[in-house]
Formats: C-alpha cells, sequence, structure tokens
C-alpha cells in the first residue's frame, strides 16, 4: 500500500508502523487524525483515544470507521476484525474530552457480498 500511495506523489510522510507507538513520538500537533479501516484490528481503543487527543491541537478532529457490535464494548469476530459498541465508542469519546459531533450508522464496507454495518463519527478534541 504505501509503494502505491508513493507513486501518487501526493502526500508529504508516509509512516509503516504501530499506531499508539507513533503517536507518541509525535511532537507536533495535529487539526486533523483519521481513523478509516484502521480500529477494526483493534479491540481495547483506550489507547488509541488518549494518544490521539494529545497529539491534536485544541479544536482538532478525529474521523473513525468502526464495524458495529451490539452489547459488549468491542468482539473479535470470525473475520479477525473486531466489532465496536456505540456506546463503548461514546463512552471513550467522553473519556478522553472528545464532543461528538456527528456518529452515524453506515454500511462501510462489502464481506462476502454482504454489507458490514459500521459506525462513521467525527469526534472533536476539546
Amino acid at each position: 500500500m504505501l509503494a502505491v500511495a508513493r507513486q501518487r506523489r501526493i502526500y508529504d510522510n508516509l509512516v509503516c508502523g504501530e499506531l499508539v507507538e507513533f503517536l507518541q513520538m509525535q511532537s507536533e500537533k495535529f487539526d486533523l487524525a483519521i481513523a478509516a479501516d484502521v480500529l477494526v484490528y483493534i479491540g481495547d481503543l483506550s489507547r488509541v483515544f488518549h494518544h490521539v487527543r494529545a497529539a491534536l491541537r485544541d479544536g482538532g478532529l478525529f474521523g473513525i470507521s468502526a464495524e458495529a457490535g451490539e452489547g459488549q464494548d468491542f468482539v473479535l469476530r470470525a473475520s479477525l476484525r473486531y466489532a465496536h459498541s456505540a456506546a463503548y465508542l461514546r463512552k471513550l469519546s467522553a473519556d478522553h474530552g472528545f464532543i461528538v459531533e456527528t456518529f452515524e450508522s453506515k454500511v462501510i464496507r462489502q464481506e462476502d457480498g454482504n454489507d458490514v454495518v459500521g459506525h462513521l463519527a467525527v469526534l472533536r478534541r476539546s
């Protein structure tokens, strides 16, 4: 993926690494962080929310997509992707100082010809 992205010559910087480690090493602050089709590979998102908040400027935005789950905070599915409940994502947002700007349930991808419903949210660092 990085090789294809590099060929497009539209990115200032491309990094291959572990998400939380990358965020911990950042000294500059960002206006925007987007985790599109990323959170499905992480169960407990507490550290992600903590470190994204620390990396954002006041008022910065955090856009996320997450596979929708029900009941439990998160569950690992047979697809080896995690599903997260809306309640869990909203609680993490509040616990880590984010204001929920938008939160919607939408089809986020197709898997074996079936729609996979997820959550799309834009969070603002308060």
